[in-house]
């Protein structure tokens, strides 16, 4: 029933409300004309006038923005976020919000060329320096602010149990001396590990780390997970099985946060040899260890300028990490939809998004949600 209400929920709202741009300046030339209209002959008014009008009536009345892109990300905290900023963007302030599927670093470029997305809801900064601060410093992005309101990690893990067998192990070094250990079922006597899903910045940082570590001649191999879902359903078979796996992973994140892995400890990380490490073109990689993750939420400054409100809006969008923790849980669980996870959020844990918007358009968000409720629960 839950999630028949939820599947029905998100259909409505994700009707898409640029109609109510375009309604609204229908209403505005039908008003005009029908009041110029005799009032006996009001019954010949035809049936489409009249519920282009009763259309507009679910529109705010003074939007805040029109058109507005958010980038939609290809890992789950990232599609939720956008997919909450999306409802209430349309529901709360009256815009028209379109999401474009995009990764991190084209996303990026795209920006700094003036061509949007005019939202990207999480930047690992990290991952993709030279681009974040060439946007910052040329004024052509804008940080709204820290996406979490506690630190996350990135890095190389195996499973907690792994360690607690052999805490030589607990290093990046320690593992590679064990190849054996960690066996790649595609070919036999070589190690293998997990590196990113495709489009993400880390699997060329990993690669170079790769070559940096000499993992290959330490009898290694990478293997590229086809999504974000291949990676993590490895990860939770091998640790279900209680079998060692090595493998880059991330938190705030479900599989971090439902199964108890290490984070491989190494060098010290050494800043001016990132930026190598993050190009796709390093020719001589040094060793290295990912820093700890800044994640921010990141405009246009364009984008900002014109829409003061919304920029507030996106820079208030902060959340702790458990609530995080607790959406990716409940959305791999029952395999639910970022969009269905979004309203989940948005019906659920109304204490913490009012916080980020004034009250006026906290009370359009939750009607619309009420009435997303009611329409649920009868379907």
């Amino acid at each position: 029933m839950e999630r028949a209400g939820l599947r029905a929920a998100s259909v409505l709202i994700g009707v898409p409300v640029a109609a109510c741009a375009v309604t609204r300046m229908l209403n505005s030339r039908l008003t005009e004309l029908l009041s110029r209209i005799p009032r006996r002959s009001a019954y010949c008014i035809p049936a489409v006038l009249v519920a282009l009008l009763a259309l507009g009536s679910g529109c705010t009345s003074e939007p805040t923005c029109e058109r507005v892109t958010i980038a939609d990300l290809p890992w789950p905290s990232a599609a939720v976020t956008a997919q909450i900023q999306k409802i209430i963007l349309e529901q709360g302030y009256g815009c028209a919000p379109e999401l474009v599927a995009s990764d991190p670093h084209d996303a990026l470029e795209s920006m700094l060329q003036g061509e949007g997305p005019d939202i990207v809801s999480e930047v690992w900064v990290n991952s993709m320096r030279r681009l974040f601060n060439e946007g910052v410093e040329t004024g052509r992005l804008k940080v709204a602010g820290d996406a979490f309101l506690s630190e996350g990690t990135e890095g190389w893990y195996v499973p907690e149990y792994v360690v607690s067998r052999d805490p030589e192990l607990g290093t990046v070094e320690g593992v590679l001396k064990r190849p054996d250990l960690f066996p790649d079922p595609d070919a036999p006597g070589r190690g293998r590990f997990y590196s990113c899903a495709p489009g993400w910045e880390c699997r060329h940082i990993n690669q170079n780390l790769f070559r940096a570590y000499e993992m290959e001649e330490a009898g290694f191999n990478v293997y590229l997970p086809s999504s974000d879902e291949d990676l993590a359903a490895a990860i939770t078979q091998a640790y279900g099985r209680r079998e060692p796996i090595f493998a880059y992973y991330w938190s705030p994140s479900a599989v971090t946060s439902n199964l108890r892995m290490h984070l491989l400890t190494s060098v010290p990380h050494d800043p001016e040899t990132w930026s190598c490490i993050t190009s796709e073109n390093c020719d001589e990689p040094a060793r290295n260890t990912y820093p700890e993750p800044v994640v921010q939420r990141v405009v246009t400054s364009d984008f900002a300028g014109s829409n003061p409100e919304v920029f507030e809006f996106v820079a208030k969008f902060q959340w702790p990490n458990i609530t995080l923790i607790e959406l990716v849980r409940w959305m791999a669980r029952e395999d639910h939809s970022p969009l269905d996870t979004a309203v989940y959020f948005l019906q659920r844990y109304d204490s913490e998004w009012r916080r980020w918007v004034p009250a006026d358009v906290a009370e359009r968000l939750a009607a619309s949600m009420a009435d997303s409720t009611t329409t649920g629960e009868t379907d």
